[in-house]
């Protein structure tokens, strides 16, 4: 016996409304994505698989695509144990009425319309910040009610550190993140003292030495791992978003909150003007790197990774297993292509233009509107 028409579409819609809910609570409290399709109410949960390649994600609608990390998702220093009941229930993200004026949409702050000459908006529907794009009066006024606090890791040694490091945090200490709280964390190869700054009481710096049994020849192995067991260690509990970026990068303005979510990518200065196929993805087909021709998305620069402390933990741990699975096949690839085939599979949720990490040696084009981070080469060390 068919149920009553009204009574059937009555709770088609309460089924609905329920799946919406639930796939943008399991957004919020694990970052991921659930989508839901359109017209079904059937969620799909797309699984990453390690080194297997991926369909493209389905395409769902921007303001349920974009759900920022709160500052109650981080488990604070002495409340290890408290930490993920206390987010999830401050992660209920628009469920109730008392909390849907926190949640922040997508269309708030960002217009892809702005920039109709570059890639503004990727096929997962992520953002692909360029100037011009957001409203950053509109993030401010959202992020100052959580009170965030970001961090920011180097890795320097040898000479990196005599000819870079010391430009680096002089002008990172000025465009990174002004106005908010932010912690340094510096790792060396010997005992150094910072350069003159001006004093902000809302920077600290901590300073990491490497022991002399970590040196290994790859340095990118090395800055990975380290940077993997300070994340473990101490770096989830201090801050809510974490960034880690290249020595030999010197800021030139404002790195600021649009640059904020739960996985940041940055699009490569020089490949972001080449086709798909020209891209210098890993083409061995053993390699934990490979990415086949036809198949690939955009080419990401290693100088800068972002997002909250876990998933960068997720990317500097899915890393070091590449590299392992590829020394036992006698295999080696660089840093940057395990960056790219990890970011194949596991989509970034925002991307920085090259606006954000422009290579120092190339003639500034018309799409690059400001530069945000002049990175200069390391040929002469």
């Amino acid at each position: 016996m068919c149920p009553h028409p009204g009574r059937r579409l009555l709770w088609e819609v309460v089924v609905r409304r329920v799946l919406e809910m639930s796939a943008q609570l399991y957004r919020c409290v694990t970052g991921l994505r659930l989508p839901l399709p359109p017209g079904t109410g059937q969620l799909v949960l797309f699984q990453n698989r390690r080194h297997q390649l991926l369909p493209q994600p389905q395409t769902v609608p921007l303001e349920l695509y974009h759900c920022p990390v709160p500052k109650p998702l981080k488990a604070k220093a002495g409340q290890r144990g408290q930490g993920k009941s206390q987010g999830a229930e401050t992660a209920l993200c628009g469920l109730s009425g008392g909390l849907q004026e926190e949640e922040l949409q997508l269309s708030d702050w960002f217009n892809p319309r702005r920039r109709v000459e570059v890639i503004t908006t990727t096929n997962w529907l992520a953002p692909v910040v360029w100037e011009g794009t957001f409203d950053r009066e509109v993030l401010e006024k959202y992020y100052r009610k959580w009170n965030i606090s970001v961090g920011l890791a180097v890795f320097a040694v040898g000479r990196i550190t005599d000819q870079y490091l010391d430009p680096f945090l002089q002008s990172a200490s000025k465009f990174f993140m002004p106005g908010y709280s932010v912690i340094f964390y510096i790792m060396v190869d010997r005992h150094m003292q910072l350069p003159k700054m001006n004093y902000n009481p809302l920077h600290s710096f901590q300073i990491h030495i490497i022991g002399e049994e970590r040196w290994w020849n790859n340095l990118d192995l090395m800055r990975m791992k380290l940077l993997a067991e300070h994340i473990h260690e101490h770096i989830r509990y201090e801050v809510d978003y974490l960034f880690s970026m290249s020595a030999n990068l010197v800021f030139q303005n404002e790195f600021g909150v649009e640059t904020l979510s739960t996985s940041v990518a940055q699009l490569h200065a020089w490949w972001y003007f080449r086709k798909t196929n020209d891209l210098p993805y890993e083409r061995r087909p053993m390699s934990a790197a490979y990415i086949p021709f036809g198949l690939g998305d955009f080419y990401y620069s290693g100088a800068i990774i972002g997002g909250v402390p876990f998933h960068v933990l997720d990317l500097t741990q899915e890393y070091l297993k590449a590299v392992v699975l590829d020394a036992e096949n006698g295999l080696n690839s660089t840093y940057e292509k395990y960056l790219n085939k990890y970011f194949y599979l596991n989509k970034p949720t925002k991307i920085l233009s090259p606006e954000y990490c422009w290579d120092s040696t190339f003639k500034t084009p018309r799409q690059v509107w400001y530069m945000k981070i002049a990175q200069y080469p390391m040929d002469s060390l």
